[in-house]
């Protein structure tokens, strides 16, 4: 069995860190998971994001090992988070990259492993929203009974920062840049080529900035002017699988 680790990086935005790390918590199969590494980048301590996280996880069915950075040795840069990451749990085969607005449904990890061990040579398997089409496109079924079934492989130039990721690949290359802040994963993705692409169909994952109705769409709009997100387009509103699943 493959030793597998979820990164989980924060930084404010407590709202989406306190509906999506719950959802990670429930919808995920923590036997097959070594440990759950929260890495807090500096997080305003009057928003509370790290004493969320910790009464969040305090009764975690896996090991939690969480790092809440100082504001003032903040790296400000994912790239550089997946670098500590990798520098400190270097030794997994894989981990799964989850950031704190993304919303994970039951069976992602299964779904995902069950790729990656028919296809054994995948480096990075992306699986953010609407990139290859929901369950039932293509044929593919909306139900099935085992989560490891149906899904396959795309090839694609470079995977998001969400996904699953074989930790060796990287031990083969130079660390990722860090200076461009939000970016560099995909500049070292396009430089050493590892073997990237995403899972099809999509898994009814979902971003909170990009969900169309509230409370999201004014808490997204307060974290782009507190400068804590980044503007996206939003998913239509008749795209409703991505979140029809979610408990009332």
């Amino acid at each position: 069995m493959p030793v597998i680790d979820v990164l989980y990086p924060t930084w404010n935005r407590r709202k989406f860190t306190r509906f999506s790390l719950q959802m990670l918590l429930d919808n995920t199969d923590w036997s097959l998971v070594r440990k759950l590494v929260i890495h807090d980048d500096g997080s305003d301590e009057q928003e509370g994001t790290v004493k969320l996280v910790r009464d969040l996880t305090r009764d975690a069915p896996v090991e939690v090992d969480i790092f809440a950075r100082p504001w003032a040795d903040r790296f400000g840069s994912p790239p550089a988070v997946m670098n500590w990451y990798l520098d400190n749990y270097g030794d997994s085969d894989f981990f799964a990259k989850i950031d704190s607005d993304i919303v994970v449904p039951p069976g992602w990890l299964e779904a995902c492993l069950g790729v990656i061990d028919r296809i054994k040579h995948i480096d990075l398997l992306g699986f953010e929203a609407g990139r290859s089409g929901p369950p039932g496109h293509n044929g593919a079924p909306w139900d099935w009974d085992r989560p490891t079934e149906g899904y396959n492989f795309e090839t694609g130039s470079h995977i998001g920062g969400v996904g699953l990721m074989r930790t060796s690949v990287f031990s083969k290359h130079p660390a990722m840049g860090t200076k461009q802040g939000r970016y560099g994963f995909t500049e070292w993705q396009q430089e050493y080529r590892p073997v990237r692409g995403w899972i099809t169909p999509d898994l009814l994952v979902s971003e909170l900035s990009r969900i169309p109705f509230e409370p999201w769409l004014s808490i997204t709009a307060e974290y782009v002017e507190r400068d804590w997100e980044r503007e996206w387009p939003k998913y239509h509103p008749r795209w409703d699988y991505w979140w029809s699943w979610w408990p009332k």
